[in-house]
């Protein structure tokens, strides 16, 4: 960058040294750079058959997969343009949770566009008003392709929603596990499913998901109750109880050791003894508190030391310690208990009710506790299995995906056909309606249109089914019909009704997805100026300066 200078020829620094500008066709040329890396990274994860990427940290931990938002942000990308992304995909995943994958894609390929567009004279601001006459024409096209599910086959609905969603993250490697996953978050979606002011809701949260490696994802399970992940506090507790009348405690037992540094002088061992019985003696009332209550199942968020454990093993009692918070609050809803804080005031009346809990183990060491058949059937929990926890993680996330879909419908409860029907049949439709536009804007319009091609052929690509043939074929069916779409079934790897076949997603994640990418693209266009401040290098002490 060139450095201005005064009338009197001596240089003006506006900036620190450390600043470096980036300008014009130079910052459009970062701008480029860095969505073309991203989408080349995420072209071969777009769809069921897309690959999973992994991730190394630097301490060795691994992460693999092929969620968008994922992959960017445990890539350890440094420039700016790269974090807008980033940001963007987060927010899209907190929004929709899905479509991650197709929006960075899409964005990418826009800013590739406008960039393309730009370098043959037409202005930034030209571009970005005609990528948003295209993203109120497809909001609008994405509206008349949608319906709504008539009440009988509401149930089929949801579930086709749920499969066409987790289906991408799974990927055909893993189809076996496929059917067992949907279930488990179909049942669990439907066991937390409220009405507020007459419209279905459920809360993500509301799901418990519990992880443990051993096995495979075929034993992944919906629990009509609440999973919490520990083992009973000692070996001679009973490991099964039906008919529990829970406890739920949030205050220790075990002998508080004192904070405060101090000697004390004892006379006769006698005296050593007295004041440990002293000691042992507030455990010991709370214990019989607890058992007097006629509970005979206590979950504590507090430790439980090795002689209350014993002392609750001989009455019966299945006791667990240091559970988390989050798991008793859970608990207190489901079972109508409360959450005791002072020993005091346990009682009869603060125990809630399960028909079971029990102490279930996984392979040699994996253990876990299961509360089930609670009041408040809301709560919930999906228990995964996976051969790593590599592999646990992963499915985690995939349950949530789900979950989310679930959330997304009830919000608006219309779906549109997916398989690339939708991407293709924007596609189209963009592109006749650019043809009526004049001038600059209909070829803006008409390269966003192109983008949404190469979306679907990435994602046809993924599938291995042969690109041309495919688009050529989905392109001239789908103007020929205006009653249904045709899009891919990758299991299959035919062109199909994607709505007969139940390749359907809900209407808010497609808008979403299209709305994000089309901002984002219009966003890094409008930078022609970046200012980057860049870390000086530490001066080294001299020797004089040492001495």
């Amino acid at each position: 960058m060139a450095i201005p200078v005064d009338a009197s020829g001596q240089p003006v620094y506006v900036m620190k040294e450390n600043v470096a500008r980036r300008t014009g066709d130079e910052a459009l040329a970062n701008t480029l750079t860095v969505s073309l890396v991203l989408e080349e990274i995420t072209k071969s994860a777009l769809g069921p058959s897309g690959f999973n990427k992994m991730l190394v940290g630097s301490f060795g931990d691994i992460t693999y997969t092929k969620n968008g938002v994922t992959i960017l942000s445990e890539a350890n990308i440094e420039h700016p343009v790269g974090k807008l992304y980033i940001e963007a995909s987060k927010n899209l995943d907190k929004m929709a949770g899905d479509g991650t994958n197709r929006m960075i894609y899409l964005a990418s390929k826009l800013v590739e566009t406008g960039i393309t567009y730009y370098k043959k004279g037409v202005h930034p601001t030209t571009i970005a008003l005609g990528y948003e006459e295209a993203r109120k024409f497809l909001n609008d096209y994405v509206e008349s392709i949608s319906k709504r599910p008539a009440s009988e086959k509401y149930d089929t609905v949801l579930r086709n929603i749920i499969k066409t969603v987790v289906l991408p993250s799974i990927g055909r490697s893993e189809l076996v596990y496929y059917e067992n996953i949907v279930n488990a978050i179909f049942q669990a979606a439907k066991s937390v499913t409220r009405e507020v002011n007459g419209k279905k809701k459920i809360e993500v949260d509301d799901v418990a998901i519990v992880s443990k490696t051993g096995g495979s994802a075929f034993e992944t399970s919906f629990i009509d109750g609440i999973i919490i992940d520990k083992e009973v506090a000692h070996p001679n507790m009973p490991k099964r109880i039906t008919g529990a009348k829970i406890a739920l405690i949030d205050f220790p037992l075990e002998v508080k050791k004192t904070e405060i540094s101090s000697e004390l002088e004892f006379k006769s061992p006698e005296e050593i003894l007295k004041l440990k019985e002293e000691e042992r003696k507030s455990v010991t009332e709370k214990v019989e508190k607890i058992i007097q209550s006629g509970a005979n199942v206590l979950i504590s968020q507090k430790a439980i030391d090795d002689k209350a454990a014993a002392t609750l093993a001989r009455v019966g009692i299945l006791a667990v310690k240091n559970a988390k918070r989050s798991d008793l609050e859970k608990l207190a809803e489901a079972i109508g208990a409360r959450i005791i804080s002072d020993y005091t005031d346990v009682s009869e009346k603060i125990l809630g009710e399960a028909k079971l809990v029990e102490e279930r183990k996984y392979e040699s060491t994996e253990k876990v506790i299961v509360v089930e058949g609670v009041k408040e059937s809301k709560s919930v929990s999906i228990l995964i299995r996976g051969v790593s926890k590599e592999s646990t993680k992963e499915y985690e996330r995939i349950v949530k995906k789900g979950l989310q879909s679930v959330a997304n419908f009830y919000e608006d409860e219309r779906y549109v056909p997916s398989g690339i029907a939708d991407i293709v049949g924007m596609a189209v439709a963009l592109r006749d309606y650019g043809m009526q536009k004049g001038g600059e804007i209909s070829l803006v319009i008409e390269g966003f249109s192109e983008a949404l091609f190469d979306l679907a052929g990435a994602i046809v690509g993924n599938s291995g089914m042969p690109v041309t043939k495919t688009i050529g074929d989905l392109r001239a069916r789908n103007v020929k019909t205006k009653d249904k779409l045709f899009g891919i079934d990758v299991l299959t790897r035919k062109v199909v009704d994607v709505e007969e076949a139940g390749i359907i997603e809900p209407i808010k994640s497609v808008k979403l997805t299209l709305n994000v990418a089309t901002e984002l693209a219009s966003t890094l266009l409008r930078i022609d100026d970046m200012f980057l401040t860049l870390k000086l290098p530490e001066k080294k002490e001299s020797k004089a300066e040492r001495r």
